[in-house]
């Protein structure tokens, strides 16, 4: 399966204070990604890994925005909310996620979780039960996407992590192993961590130049290769 991920456009009304991030154009830099996911990449699926919007006020009319520019996807989405998000907008205009999405052997659970002091996360109890059941109602691996880095704590390079990852991961490995993808951490880390069967990957941030995004191969028997692309040479 080929997977395209992007993650962190943190699109904005006007220029963000942050002075190297340009999420103000995101809008106009996510439709030259979708077209080359539509001529020249073909992705099987296509991630966005949360972090849609910068700030969470007024936010209505931009989640519409993007949500014209994706329904030029040749290929099927799945959107995940991240912490700059207004939830309540994000839900209102992109619906629920899907509890689940089966493509090419592959178990796709999607999760917004809970944020934490340090810009970590949880993963609720509720959470934990949903991914339990489609695990055990599933043969194949699972791709976990969320929006923090899910990592095993002895092995995460990043700064943020999930307060509960060792029992996340635990549960991926005692069934038939799988992936986790997610964004958040803005450098992203350029290998797959290697869990002991749970392989976790890291976006980097589409909003800052040159504007970074992942082409993820892989087959079930869990042989990844990642490509880092970026839309400014």
């Amino acid at each position: 399966m080929k997977i395209a991920v992007i993650a962190d456009l943190h699109f904005s009304h006007d220029a963000l204070e942050l002075y190297w991030r340009v999420g103000h154009y995101a809008d106009i830099f996510l439709g030259y990604a979708i077209q080359l996911f539509n001529s020249r990449i073909k992705p099987d699926v296509v991630f966005l890994a949360g972090d849609i919007l910068d700030n969470p006020i007024g936010t209505k009319a931009l989640y519409k925005k993007i949500k014209k520019i994706l329904e030029g996807l040749e290929s099927p989405y799945v959107i995940i909310p991240g912490n700059h998000d207004s939830h309540v907008d994000f839900y209102e205009v992109f619906g629920k996620y899907p509890d689940y999405v089966d493509i090419n052997g592959f178990r796709i659970i999607p999760f917004d979780d809970p944020e934490l002091p340090g810009f970590n996360a949880v993963r609720t109890d509720k959470d934990l039960a949903r991914l339990q059941k489609n695990i055990s109602e599933f043969d194949g691996p699972i791709i976990s996407l969320q929006h923090v880095p899910l990592i095993e704590s002895d092995k995460n390079p990043c700064r943020e992590h999930f307060t509960n990852a060792d029992e996340i991961i635990e549960m991926i490995r005692n069934r038939n192993g799988g992936i986790t993808i997610a964004g958040h951490a803005h450098p992203g880390v350029d290998e797959v961590i290697d869990n002991d069967g749970v392989y976790s990957i890291v976006v980097p941030a589409f909003c800052e130049t040159p504007f970074k995004y992942m082409i993820i191969d892989v087959d079930v028997n869990l042989d990844i290769k990642i490509k880092i692309e970026q839309l400014k040479h």
